[in-house]
């Protein structure tokens, strides 16, 4: 099996792995029709940790600082039913079932 080469960002020949990151990062941008607002936040928190772990592994730090920054934004967005969802499945709080609510 022929071994690849990676070429660093921005350089002829190659897409660098930063910029697969960021592709990554905005493929998550934008709601569809039957997607909901708070799935794809998530899914944009986990890409964000992904990249930041990623950042770390190929010695950007200031990038990972950066990605941790806007992943912490992403997760103080949570919208309170998100939370709300979060609690109940970790067992933090009872279910509204549970409590006839």
């Amino acid at each position: 099996m022929a071994e690849t080469k990676k070429n660093p960002p921005g350089q002829a020949g190659g897409v660098g792995e930063m910029e697969c990151l960021g592709r990554a990062l905005t493929n998550h941008g934008s709601t569809s029709a039957g997607v909901n607002e708070d799935e794809v936040r998530e899914l944009r928190i986990a890409d964000l940790g992904v990249a930041v772990e990623a950042a770390y592994a190929l010695g950007h730090r200031d990038e990972a600082r950066r990605l941790a920054a806007l992943m912490r934004r992403e997760v103080a967005m949570r919208s309170p039913a998100q939370v709300r969802r979060m609690e109940m499945y970790r067992g933090l709080i009872a279910s509204q079932a549970a409590t006839g609510a």
